[in-house]
């Protein structure tokens, strides 16, 4: 995660302490969650995250962190507008965010809205919290839309953005299945000789069942270390969750 003028603060003394101290809602919250009161403590889970963004760019992580995991398990939609309009500013809960969208990400206004965040440059300046995203939209069994196909198209082929978030991209694109990126992402294994970026195409055709034996040879030659990606994929039909690890 990158620092960045806009979005963070450095915090002295007392106010460093802040997300640390005791918080009677906090505590409220969850002994309603424990007595399985869960209508009450949707109702104060709601309102501390709602309190954990009111200052811009001062993100109260604990308390952030504490609410989302929690409405996360209560697939409670109540708050999903505005996690959706403060993408930006939950960087850095990124895999929280990610995990409690999942519930939605099939719903067309979900998946604009996302779109509308990735191609936005002013507001998607966290490559983190854009991997996260991207990790959750290939989890989904339906296609990606061609907004966000575009998204991860302009993103992989960027090689000034961070390699990881181009990898996850690339897993998005073999997602979609559209023969253009198919095609792109067999060509890029064939004659790519960064590891990461070789696994990364190789992973991503596995996943879509587009992985052929010559794309595999020439990847071998080029990079060796690649062998035990191969075995890996190698008659291999399910995956486990990019955000979970579990199948």
């Amino acid at each position: 995660l990158f620092l960045s003028a806009q979005k963070t603060q450095l915090l002295h003394g007392r106010d460093s302490l802040g997300d640390w101290l005791d918080d009677p809602e906090i505590e409220r919250a969850q002994y309603l969650m424990d007595e399985w009161k869960h209508t009450e403590a949707r109702a104060v889970l709601v309102r501390i995250l709602k309190r954990s963004l009111q200052r811009e760019g001062q993100l109260k992580r604990r308390a952030a962190r504490f609410s989302l995991y929690r409405l996360l398990l209560l697939r409670d939609r109540e708050p999903l507008n505005l996690v959706l309009a403060k993408l930006d500013d939950l960087a850095p809960v990124a895999p929280l965010v990610a995990l409690y969208l999942v519930p939605w990400l099939m719903r067309p206004r979900v998946r604009e809205r996302l779109a509308d965040f990735l191609e936005d440059r002013e507001r998607n300046v966290f490559p983190y919290l854009a991997a996260w995203i991207l990790a959750a939209i290939a989890d989904q069994t339906g296609p990606p839309t061609m907004r966000i196909l575009a998204y991860c198209r302009s993103t992989a082929h960027d090689k000034n953005a961070p390699t990881y978030l181009r990898t996850i991209a690339a897993t998005v694109l073999g997602h979609g299945s559209q023969v253009h990126d198919v095609e792109w992402l067999r060509q890029e294994a064939r004659r790519e000789y960064d590891p990461r970026l070789v696994r990364g195409y190789l992973v991503a055709l596995g996943r879509a069942g587009r992985l052929d034996a010559g794309t595999a040879l020439r990847a071998r030659s080029n990079v060796p270390s690649i062998d035990r990606t191969l075995t890996y994929l190698a008659g291999r039909r399910d995956f486990p969750s990019l955000l979970t690890a579990r199948k």
